[in-house]
């Protein structure tokens, strides 16, 4: 088939596509303020569940060591009763210490994992959403078409 056959054919075609700068501006709602905003409310709480993990677990971490170098020093401390627990009620305060701060540690890793899992849905969220134009355009003409036909150009001063 000869070139000039197929023109004729393929021209209505591309005529007919529509660019991206001949489709009408949409209105775009803002951002949610609770999404744009909340995504870094959610990030310092992330942080701030870590941290006091953290904190928990050098503190379970310290009272078990206490534990280990007083029963190094005089196994007595360490003696056991039958239930389990520790005959000495220091040596069993310290162990129920080091328990009670693992699961604090444990509670607020879980707590800050899913804080982060809600950053980053809120992250990708706001990231996704479609947006206007941004707000500090310093030049933003308005062109229009007076009843006479004659051009107007003017221009909006935001305060």
């Amino acid at each position: 088939m000869k070139r000039s056959r197929l023109l004729p054919a393929v021209f209505p075609l591309l005529v007919a596509v529509q660019l991206q700068a001949q489709v009408p501006a949409q209105q775009v709602k803002p951002p949610s303020p609770l999404i744009h905003w909340g995504k870094w409310g959610a990030a310092g709480l992330s942080l701030t569940l870590h941290l006091l993990a953290v904190s928990a677990n050098s503190k379970a971490n310290d009272a078990y060591h206490t534990l280990q170098v007083a029963c190094t020093f005089d196994n007595s401390l360490c003696e056991t009763n039958p239930d389990g627990t520790y005959s000495n009620p220091k040596s069993e305060a310290l162990y129920q210490e080091s328990l009670h701060q693992d699961r604090r540690a444990r509670t607020f890793l879980v707590s800050g994992e899913v804080a982060l899992l809600g950053t980053v849905t809120l992250f990708v969220i706001d990231l996704t959403r479609k947006k206007g134009p941004p707000p500090d355009i310093p030049f933003n003409p308005e062109v229009t078409t007076g009843p006479d036909g004659s051009t107007r150009v003017g221009f909006r001063v935001a305060f």
